[in-house]
């Protein structure tokens, strides 16, 4: 899974040196130029959110391990040092990242209903 995230994440982070001016105009709502930066951050917060809704979704799994309490600190300060060095990627490669982790999120509440 790790590879296809990153082959996925550089090729989605390269794409406005080859694309620009397909992606100055396919973007949505307050993104429309899916080349440029988030000019509100709203998803690079939306990001760090389901990051670490998922990690705490998950959570009682990961307590059971020794060193648990630590691993579960450790992904909490991760999903808030996302933003800061996500906050100036291009929308595009949100575009692909938020609905992965939407997905995650939802395959994640699912898998703790009984």
């Amino acid at each position: 899974q790790m590879p296809v995230f990153m082959s996925v994440f550089f090729g989605l982070k390269q794409m406005p040196d080859y694309y620009s001016h397909e992606l100055s105009t396919g973007g949505m709502g307050w993104f429309v130029d899916l080349s440029a930066t988030d000019p509100y951050y709203i998803l690079p917060f939306l990001c760090a959110g389901t990051f670490v809704g998922i990690i705490e979704l998950g959570k009682t799994q990961m307590l059971q391990n020794p060193s648990g309490k630590t691993m579960l600190t450790a992904f909490r300060c991760m999903g808030a040092l996302s933003v800061p060095f996500t906050m100036m990627f291009p929308t595009a490669l949100f575009c692909y990242w938020l609905p992965n982790n939407m997905i995650s999120l939802a395959q994640t509440a699912a898998f703790q209903v009984p």
